[in-house]
């Protein structure tokens, strides 16, 4: 899987405009693993945290400068956190070990045992999350030190304690450990409780958006705590930006509501409004996100023209092959409340991408297929059918192309179809890619259940599998059955 496919094909798609150019770089505090050295690191490390990457991986050029800056400033943390890379293209087998499926890949080790990295991709967020799992997850403070957190963050949580004897001071701050994506703070001066007509034991959530405090009122346990925190500090509307990268990608919801905006228009402010008042239907249940027209790439990969299509609102299912929605109704908040109802409940329609048919219906010997052409060419039940679904950018597709052709060219004048088709500009209903390139073969005598390949990548050992499985002969007669 790492040499074969160019996986977290997500990840690439919805992290696309994040990327940047990396200049050179002082790596010097990163500490590169190999497959000999990497056990003795681990020992050697109380609180370690991995990366692994590939060299050809955007996503990890875009890490390596935040990274860099991490690693200088928690080499002299107290206590001292090391960061370290392996190339995993390379040092295949530690790969294998720790399950890595797409790149970067990142593995927390604290006193030799690891678990996934969750946190974001910016220097201060690798600092901030590698000190909570080193130390402790909560932070005692002063009532004035409390006031100024809250002032200067979108949400901090407060437990008001005068001791650590009570249920639910154990369930905060187990709470603390498994939900990080908020500071939380512990509080037991007397003038705090007053000013903010608290009691202890109690917790409160402090945030900058509509209600200023919600005060928890649930069962002294870390999972009803964890479940308060994620619904409550999510504001009703998030920007699409680095920052907020983690929350619109990596919760537990999976359904986002996504305004393209312009921020330049005259209407910028009344869109944004009437979207936020309906983003405070959907607490916990859908991501409302809205997005400046900069981000061309994310615009693009929903087959919208950032010049053109600003005002346009989608819905996302993650859950679902990356299934997308298209609103076609006034942007008003009623309309989009009724909209995002069918996102909830699983009967909106789904939008699917495709480029218009080819003037040219072959590329070489290989037929070109997208979404418009794909039920008249690959669900042909007089044809088999062997599809390539393909990235422009991916360097394993590039490997491959010699091989398709060439395999093509050996099927031109039989039923058997070897074709291609851009995953990146064409959707098909029902047909999951999860990494380039993907290739699935549909039989003549079944178009319902196609067959993954899972063979070489050379043209012997395509050749070959197609032997096995084509059910039409390479002369365009039906295979004749074996008595």
């Amino acid at each position: 899987l790492l040499q074969g496919v160019c996986v977290s094909m997500k990840a690439f798609l919805f992290v696309l405009s994040l990327a940047v150019l990396v200049a050179a770089v002082d790596e010097s505090d990163v500490i590169v693993l190999s497959t000999d050295t990497f056990d003795e690191i681990v020992e050697k490390n109380d609180f370690l945290l991995v990366e692994f990457y590939a060299p050809w991986c955007g996503h990890c050029k875009s890490l390596t400068p935040e990274y860099a800056k991490a690693a200088t400033a928690l080499k002299s943390a107290e206590p001292p956190v090391a960061l370290a890379k392996v190339d995993a293209t390379v040092e295949q087998t530690l790969g294998e070990r720790f399950g890595v499926q797409g790149f970067p890949t990142l593995v927390w080790f604290k006193h030799g045992s690891n678990s996934p990295y969750d946190g974001g991709r910016k220097a201060p967020e690798i600092i901030e999350w590698c000190k909570k799992k080193s130390g402790p997850p909560t932070k005692a403070v002063t009532a004035e030190v409390m006031d100024a957190e809250i002032d200067g963050n979108e949400a901090v949580v407060v437990g008001f304690f005068k001791d650590k004897e009570s249920e639910l001071y154990t369930a905060f701050f187990e709470a603390a450990k498994t939900f990080s994506d908020i500071p939380y703070l512990e509080v037991s001066e007397e003038s705090a409780l007053a000013k903010h007509s608290a009691t202890a034991p109690s917790i409160v959530l402090f945030r900058q958006f509509d209600e200023p405090r919600v005060d928890y009122t649930g069962a002294a346990t870390k999972e009803d705590i964890v479940s308060f925190l994620k619904k409550e500090s999510m504001p009703p509307a998030l920007e699409f930006n680095e920052q907020n990268q983690k929350k619109i990608f990596g919760g537990d919801i999976k359904k986002q509501a996504i305004l393209f905006m312009d921020k330049e228009a005259s209407d910028y402010k009344t869109q944004l409004a009437t979207f936020y008042a309906a983003g405070k239907k959907f607490t916990g249940e859908v991501v409302f996100v809205y997005i400046d027209k900069e981000h061309e790439n994310v615009f693009q990969y929903f087959s919208l023209d950032p010049k053109k299509d600003a005002g346009t609102l989608m819905g996302l299912n993650m859950a679902l092959d990356m299934r997308k929605y298209k609103y076609t109704g006034a942007l008003e908040t009623d309309a989009i409340v009724e909209f995002v109802k069918t996102l909830v409940d699983g009967t909106a329609t789904p939008f699917l991408k495709t480029e218009d048919e080819p003037a040219e219906p072959l590329d070489g010997s290989v037929t070109v297929i997208v979404g418009k052409n794909f039920e008249r060419i690959v669900l042909d039940e007089t044809k088999d059918v062997l599809v390539e679904f393909y990235a422009p950018w991916c360097g394993h597709c590039q490997k491959l192309a010699p091989a398709w052709e060439k395999l093509a060219k050996h099927y031109q004048d039989s039923n058997v179809v070897i074709g291609k088709l851009d995953g990146t500009k064409n959707e098909i209903e029902g047909v999951s890619v999860e990494g380039f390139p993907t290739i699935k073969f549909w039989p003549a005598n079944n178009k319902k259940e196609p067959v993954t390949y899972d063979g070489g990548r050379t043209f012997k050992e395509l050749k070959a599998w197609m032997g096995e499985h084509q059910t039409t002969s390479t002369a365009g007669e039906p295979k004749k059955e074996e008595l």
